[in-house]
């Protein structure tokens, strides 16, 4: 598991998308991943038509990873194209794991998603 994650919502705004990806795909991302302690990193498109349409989620070593010298020196490096016609992230953010999980039974699901359980009682008249 991740010592955290790193994740960014984006949207090409009035910027052509075909340009949009070509500047991540060639530019933003792989720069990004020269970063020690950060990576690998996913992008997802939003399956609504809400703004923002794209999320890229980077898994970090450690949650201090985007406060690194080589991290913040990212953005002295940009190109032009990402200085000057690229929007700027909408929200950011670091998540970290708080304590362990473990992965509980799946129970059988019934009608409207609400678990079923053999029960003897009255259903209730209040609801």
């Amino acid at each position: 598991m991740a010592a955290g994650l790193f994740y960014v919502y984006t949207d090409p705004g009035t910027i052509d998308e075909a340009e949009f990806h070509d500047w991540y795909d060639h530019e933003h991302g792989p720069a990004r991943l020269t970063v020690p302690g950060l990576g690998p990193a996913y992008r997802y498109r939003a399956l609504d038509e809400l703004k923002p349409t794209w999320l890229a989620l980077y898994e970090l070593d450690r949650p201090d990873v985007i406060e690194s010298p080589a991290y913040k020196a990212l953005s002295a490096k940009a190109s032009d194209r990402g200085q000057v016609s690229i929007p700027p992230p909408e929200c950011r953010g670091r998540l970290a794991p708080q304590g362990t999980h473990r992965t509980l039974p799946s129970r059988p699901r019934g009608p409207r998603g609400r678990n079923r359980q053999a029960s003897n009682r009255e259903p209730r008249k209040d609801r």
